[in-house]
Order: C-alpha cells, then sequence, then structure tokens
C-alpha cells in the first residue's frame, strides 16, 4: 500500500480526530499566550515571567510572550536545558523580565522534585528615575 492510500485509510479512522484534537489546543493555547501577553503590555509594574512554557525559544509561543522582556536564562548564564529532569535535553522552562530587572545569576539544578528541573534567577530591581522609590509591594527591609 502506498504512502498516499495509508494516509488517506489513517486519516479517514485516527489520525484525522488526532489532528483536529492537536489543533484546537494549539489555538487555545494561542488564544492563552495572547492574553499573557495582552497583559504583560497593560502591566505598569516591573514584570517577571516564569514558568513551564513548554515552549523553546525557536517557537512562537516562546517569541510572543517573550517580546520586550530579556531572558534571565542567556544574561545570566543559565539557558540549559530543564526536561526531562533526568537527563534534560530541552530548554522550555523559563524566566522573562522587564528592563527594570538586572540579572545577577541563576542556575539548572539536579532537584529530582519534578519531571523539570528547576530554573532558578538572581535578580535585582533596576531603580531608575522613570520608576519609583518604592514597589507597592516590596516588603519591608530590616535596614531602611
Amino acid at each position: 500500500m502506498g504512502s498516499a492510500a495509508r494516509w488517506r485509510l489513517e486519516a479517514s479512522g485516527k489520525l484525522a480526530p488526532m489532528a483536529g484534537r492537536y489543533r484546537r489546543a494549539m489555538l487555545q493555547r494561542a488564544a492563552q499566550v495572547r492574553q499573557l501577553r495582552a497583559w504583560i503590555d497593560q502591566e505598569e509594574l516591573p514584570v517577571i515571567l516564569s514558568g513551564d512554557f513548554n515552549s523553546t525559544p525557536d517557537q512562537w509561543f516562546y517569541g510572543w510572550l517573550s517580546r520586550g522582556l530579556q531572558a534571565a536564562g542567556r544574561l545570566g548564564g543559565i539557558a540549559a536545558p530543564s526536561w526531562p529532569a533526568g537527563r534534560p535535553l530541552v530548554r522550555i522552562d523559563h524566566v522573562l523580565v522587564s528592563r527594570e530587572w538586572e540579572v545577577l545569576g541563576g542556575a539548572v539544578p539536579a532537584a529530582g522534585l519534578s519531571d523539570h528541573r528547576p530554573v532558578i534567577a538572581r535578580l535585582r530591581w533596576r531603580r531608575t528615575s522613570a520608576s519609583p522609590g518604592t514597589c507597592p509591594f516590596d516588603a519591608p527591609t530590616a535596614n531602611p
């Protein structure tokens, strides 16, 4: 049986429903990414966006979310694979920050807590003349 005939047979049976589910899932994910991007664009405070993006830096989802943000992993020398935890092959867990943050460093340690390795970024808030002296959500300091 040729590949075209095999495709028609599978498409009429098993592949068509799977392709439809995949398409719906990708459309739903794209809508979620657009909503996150809208919230980021409206935010007036410094932004930290981190987590399991299930997206590598060369994929649309990551590119859409990272617009205007800095990749803490690249700046902090922690652009390392994070999944699967036992033998990481891909970098799908990320920390993205707005320009108000300075990336001091970080790590992607083996922790054994999940199927992903944690991505740790050390950040410092850059106070500029455009930003207020304190963020309304700052924790009190011991030495003001």
